[in-house]
Order: structure tokens, then sequence, then C-alpha cells
């Protein structure tokens, strides 16, 4: 939660300053839409010896925790004005930009926004997240929405094999 609104687009990221580091940030995008202008979704993969990861988020960072944020940044955002369909392409922590926009264009229905065919890929299951997430969404959005996910090191079911790309 933030301490006042923040007006974004779908698919931009915010900067945030690793404490204890002055004039240290990471970027991360955000994975909500821009409807929750008082609350921000970051998708963050904990690196091994990573200085904000390791050491700050994963190792100290607590609720209540105050954080220091600059931004949002980044041009990586939803066209709604784009009717055509649109293929999506993300793997690994990618996708928050990318969720970031499906949720805009079908939780707060934006008009002019083509089909969206979100092609998600990773490795094996356990790198894969937010599976039934985007199948409730597909199911709700039935013409609006298509979900591909794809596994490129291991089969199984409801899952292509191979490389996203592919």
């Amino acid at each position: 939660e933030i301490d006042r609104d923040l007006a974004f687009n779908a698919g931009q990221y915010m900067a945030l300053s690793v404490p204890g580091h002055d004039g240290v940030t990471r970027t991360y995008s955000m994975a909500n839409p821009p409807s929750e202008t008082r609350h921000l979704e970051f998708q963050i993969r904990r690196t091994a010896g990573g200085l904000a990861t390791d050491g700050w988020i994963f190792k100290d960072l607590a609720v209540g925790d105050a954080i220091a944020l600059a931004g949002p940044y980044g041009r990586f955002v939803l066209r709604e004005d784009r009717s055509e369909p649109a293929i999506m392409i993300a793997g690994g922590t990618g996708l928050a930009p990318i969720a970031a926009m499906i949720r805009h264009a079908l939780l707060d229905d934006v008009d002019g926004v083509g089909t969206l065919h979100l092609y998600q890929g990773a490795r094996t299951r356990e790198w894969m997240y937010d599976v039934d997430h985007f199948r409730q969404l597909e199911a709700e959005f039935p013409g609006r929405f298509v979900y591909r996910p794809c596994l490129s090191e291991e089969e199984a079911e409801g899952f292509a094999t191979g490389m996203v790309t592919d």
C-alpha cells in the first residue's frame, strides 16, 4: 500500500531505493492494474547474493516498512486504442508488466483492446506461477483472453512443451 494515489500506465515500472546503499535502486514492474491507485504489486524473484533480494527484500523487509519509490517509468504500456489481437510472450518475472496490461484490459473493462493471447513460459511447473489466475481469467473472458502456458524442460498435462517463443 502506498501513502498517496499514483497514476501510472499498465506496463510501467518503479525504482525502489535499497536501504543503506545511497543512490542504489532496483527497478520492478507493477503487476497490478492502474485502477489500483494506492496499491502496487511487484513480482520479485530472489537472486542468490542479490543486493536487493537476498540482502534486503527476502531478508529484512517486513509489513509496514517504508520503501522509497521513484517513478513511474517506461513506455512499454498497453495501447488502449489497438483493436487488433495482441500476442504477449513472457517468462519469469517478465510476466509482471504483461499481467498488469491483461488485468487492466479485462478487469477494468477497457474498450478498444483486441483479444489478448498470453504465452507464458518457464522451465518447469515449479518456475511457473499465476497459472490458476490466468486460467480463471480465460474462463471469465472467453473471446477476449487466451492463455497458453508452456514448459521447456518438463512435460505436464495442460501445458505446451518447448520454448515459449516457438
